[in-house]
């Protein structure tokens, strides 16, 4: 998938087949721990739900990568972690 850059932002291009509507974040995830892997090192990141809400990119801790997380990566994460919700 192509990266595009903006200033010194880069985002991923939608695929052609991504949803055209926006997906909500389940705030039955905000205090539940997500975890991650880092692209480049598969480093596991675990934060709370909230964090990933409001992040737009983070520092893998391992490898030291600069990561962007746009809307849909976030909205794929909510989705692999929905189990949880029914788990309590």
């Amino acid at each position: 998938m192509p990266v595009l850059g903006h200033g010194n932002q880069r985002h991923r291009a939608l695929p052609p087949n991504a949803r055209s509507f926006v997906l909500p974040l389940s705030l039955a995830l905000d205090r539940v721990i997500l975890t991650r892997p880092c692209p480049n090192c598969g480093h596991k990141l675990k934060k709370q739900g909230v964090w990933f809400k409001t992040v737009g990119r983070y520092l893998c801790e391992k490898c030291r990568l600069h990561i962007v997380m746009n809307y849909l990566e976030k909205a794929e994460l909510f989705d692999a972690h929905a189990h949880l919700i029914r788990q309590g």
